[in-house]
């Protein structure tokens, strides 16, 4: 066929392997036929898990492919050494699975399956090659002479013109008898490899061509040679595979994928699976009339099943001082063996095999991280774009070349068909090429019902992906969604679900609540597309789980709480806690004379707002709603509050309050919609109808008359944090229209004009009592700061250089939770972090076999 030659790419400085077609092969028209067949079918090919090709040269009659150079061993070295242990001869087999399926949903059979032909990478990466003799699928058309081209032996010799196509120990019976081909011949091939990785010894492998034919017509699967512990699935798997008679054979590779991959996780017998003869029926019978007869105590002992699995809990990383660990994502690997997290912003991944974790070199500002299907790649997204990186090492890849509209949550998955999926902000779930390009729609959300869909996961090896419905009546559902049918899984009425992930022992894991949070399963047939069964605790003070292909589940353990208290601080770096300690404090707000604070507690979606007396130290509730509540603004006198109301059953779902800051009620009627801001003297608004809306549009209003109201401009792209000046003349609001969070300033009420107030990111802006100085939050890089420019009106409007004036970070202060200046910018509001207690610290853990104590279930 060629010869293969390592060469050097020196304009992209990469190695490349050079296969080549000798001048005196190029005149043979069938050599010739195969090699451009090769390069027609490896161009169509772009998966992970096949070696891929640069391109073809012609040179002074010799042809030439440029292929992807792949570093490390073939399947056949490693088998060479000893049989594969289970865990890591799935893991392989499924990588090979891929690939191969890669290739039949491009009409294309391999015919020549081989361990030769598959490479193993250091990193655990598996490579199918040489598709030089794949032929498209023959299954509607007949085989001919010039289509039997080739055979090989069953070690490296010479190609042999005018016989069998393909290596007898590996060659289907249909391909051995000359028969036409489907993409069942390569399955057989699969069955083989994967019994040969379990054993190390080949099942059809004779001293020449004829004993390996032979024995692929006529020879049984020695299945004693098989590990003791060999799950009855991969045993299933190996029977499906290697059916003489094709039509029981597996029709799909990915079908048998899949059963492989589940079937580690399942507690099984661990007889071989064979067919009874009469002399073994007959003992069996006997040996079950004894056990009856010698009583039902010792006939339901004998019987009562023992536990395969053992179980294991332990630590992987444990929250120090200098790592936040709360919003870390733990997601663990396909095969199980390590986890990537996020911490402080970067990307790391934890080989549980050592002591220490590893960066992921450019992988830095995620929120959110997940493995590819095959465990080569990480997925992870930012504030509005997605990259992928290669565990092994390397630059990392911008999936995505327009800002994006990202839930901010912990969803994303990545399916079988190289899509990754995720969560459009207030939308439904939206897809893209793991190969880059433009995000498409993957399931639209009804609004009229749904607020959000949130939390994607995808079942691994498949294209389903599970998914939270979140809804108008403030109920929560599991669901799952294959892009064509969509069930209901599980759901609640009292509790918040987030985070669902499939794990291989049939159940759906996920974590409840908000606060108290706790992972929780359900059952799920994701073949009959169905929940099953109650669901039940699986692991209290934990959530955001993930689950391995061998059922191994990862999660965050510890109790967040207490969420910590308001402290001021000043521009010096002084902190002055104020006392109380509440399940959920945000958005605090200081009176006009400083003597009181404005702020929410409680559990969303259900919070109070309260007010904090300085001198006295006495926080008083001033509402008692079922609803979530945002503090708007005080009044200029200091005597009135006003807040949004959030009920996601109503319509509007918003409507805003005016209250007395005494508590004795409302000070005057409630207002339709979300009056996001107002200037000083509550003369001007800034006027939302139903910020849940794709089209909601910001308009001037007076709150004594919201209906008279003129619009000002439209919501765009991740469009928040709205501030009217205290004259009512200018708006700043937030934006992530330049792909990055940045704080833009226009005249009010016209819209007119535009200036950029921030520099290197910024959001939630705040403007001193004055109007003449303007604070905002950084962005970007994972800063916490709070910086400020000064305004300057005459003769035209311009903003200064930002500065910096308290260094949240390093004092340990939450300015997620919201903040506010004093009158003169000398003091700060800000919700400040308690100190973490050993007990409290978060831990990423892991439970090997987590199943086992709910085999009930």
């Amino acid at each position: 066929m060629g010869v293969v030659y390592l060469g050097h790419d020196t304009r992209l400085d990469r190695p490349v392997a050079i296969k080549a077609l000798p001048e005196n092969l190029a005149a043979d028209a069938d050599r010739l036929a195969r090699f451009e067949r090769e390069a027609r079918t490896l161009a169509v090919l772009n998966h992970p898990n096949v070696a891929g090709i640069y391109g073809v040269e012609d040179q002074n009659g010799a042809k030439y492919l440029i292929l992807e150079y792949v570093e490390g061993e073939t399947l056949a070295d490693r088998i060479d050494r000893g049989p594969i242990p289970i865990d890591e001869a799935i893991d392989i087999a499924a990588q090979i699975a891929l690939g191969v399926e890669a290739a039949h949903e491009a009409g294309v059979i391999h015919r020549d399956l081989k361990p030769a032909n598959v490479k193993l990478t250091p990193e655990g990466q598996v490579k199918v090659l040489d598709f030089g003799l794949a032929r498209a699928d023959e299954s509607s058309s007949s085989s001919s002479a010039s289509e039997v081209a080739t055979i090989t032996s069953p070690a490296h010799s010479p190609t042999m013109p005018g016989v069998i196509l393909g290596t007898a120990a590996y060659m289907s019976p249909e391909q051995a008898r000359g028969r036409k081909l489907d993409k069942r011949t390569d399955i057989w091939s699969f069955g083989v490899m994967l019994y040969e990785m379990l054993t190390g010894a080949s099942p059809f492998r004779g001293e020449t061509v004829s004993d390996s034919i032979g024995a692929v017509l006529h020879k049984n699967v020695d299945e004693s040679l098989l590990p003791r512990d060999t799950p009855r699935g991969v045993r299933r798997v190996l029977h499906r595979c290697v059916e003489r008679d094709k039509n029981l054979r597996y029709r799909d590779i990915g079908d048998a994928r899949v059963d492989l991959l589940q079937s580690p996780a399942i507690s099984e017998d661990l007889a071989p699976l064979q067919t009874p003869s009469p002399v073994r029926w007959f003992s069996a019978v006997v040996i079950i009339a004894i056990v009856c007869l010698i009583g039902g105590w010792f006939g339901a002992a004998w019987l009562r099943p023992t536990e395969t699995h053992r179980i294991a809990k332990f630590d992987v990383i444990v929250e120090s001082d200098g790592a936040r660990l709360t919003d870390a994502n733990p997601k663990i690997s396909p095969s199980g063996d390590s986890v990537a997290y996020i911490e402080n912003g970067q990307v790391f991944v934890r080989d549980f095999s050592t002591f220490e974790s590893r960066p992921i070199t450019g992988a830095e500002d995620a929120i959110n991280v997940f493995w590819s299907p095959d465990g080569a790649w990480l997925g992870y997204y930012t504030d509005n774009a997605f990259y992928k990186a290669a565990v092994s090492g390397g630059a990392t890849i911008k999936l995505t070349s327009q800002p994006l509209r990202l839930s901010d949550v912990a969803g994303g998955g990545w399916t079988i068909d190289d899509q990754i999926v995720f969560a459009e902000y207030d939308g439904g779930l939206v897809s893209v090429s793991a190969r880059g390009g433009a995000p498409s729609p993957f399931l639209q959300i009804d609004r009229s019902v749904m607020l959000d869909f949130h939390d994607p996961s995808v079942v691994r090896g498949t294209n389903t992906v599970l998914f939270i419905e979140h809804r108008r009546d403030n109920t929560y559902a599991i669901s799952a969604t294959d892009g064509e049918q969509r069930t209901v899984i599980v759901e609640f009425n009292d509790s918040l679900l987030a985070q669902p992930v499939y794990s291989p022992s049939g159940h759906v894991v996920f974590s409840r609540g908000t606060q108290e949070r706790s992972v929780w399963g359900v059952a799920f047939d994701p073949v009959r597309f169905e929940g099953k069964g109650e669901p039940f605790l699986i692991e209290p003070e934990g959530w955001h789980p993930s689950v391995a292909n061998n059922g191994t589940l990862a999660f965050l353990r510890g109790n967040v709480a207490p969420q910590g208290n308001l402290a001021l601080v000043t521009r010096d770096g002084e902190v002055t806690p104020i006392e109380g300690e509440f399940d959920g404090v945000w958005g605090p707000l200081l009176a006009p004379e400083g003597d009181r604070v404005f702020f929410a507690a409680g559990i969303a979606p259900k919070t109070d707002v309260w007010i904090h007396e300085l001198d006295r130290g006495v926080n008083r509730r001033i509402t008692f709603t079922e609803s979530f509540l945002r503090p708007v603004a005080w009044s200029a006198d200091g005597t009135e509050v006003a807040v949004n109301q959030y009920t996601p059953a109503s319509d509007p779902p918003v409507t805003t309050l005016f209250l007395f800051a005494d508590g004795s009620g409302e000070s005057r009627p409630a207002v339709e919609g979300l009056v996001y801001s107002l200037d000083a003297q509550w003369r001007t608004a800034a006027w939302i109808a139903d910020p849940t809306r794709e089209d909601s549009m910001i308009y001037a209003a007076t709150i004594e008359d919201i209906d008279s109201r003129s619009p000002v401009m439209p919501i765009q792209t991740n469009f928040f944090g709205i501030e009217l000046s205290p004259d009512g003349t200018l708006l700043v609001y937030t934006s992530d229209e330049s792909g990055e969070n940045e704080i833009y300033c226009t005249r009010f009420p016209e819209g007119s004009g535009k200036w950029q107030v921030s520099t290197r990111g910024g959001e939630s802006p705040r403007w001193s009592k004055d109007g003449k100085r303007l604070y905002f939050e950084s962005g970007g890089s994972n800063v916490s700061a709070v910086f400020e420019v000064d305004v300057i009106r005459e003769p035209a409007l311009q903003f200064s250089v930002p500065r910096m004036v308290i260094d949240a970070e390093s004092m340990g202060l939450d300015l997620d939770q919201g903040w506010s200046p004093s009158a003169d910018g000398s003091t700060f509001v800000v919700k400040r972090s308690v100190a973490s207690t050993t007990e409290q610290r978060v831990a990423v853990s892991v439970i090997q076999n987590w199943f086992e104590e709910h085999r009930d279930r």
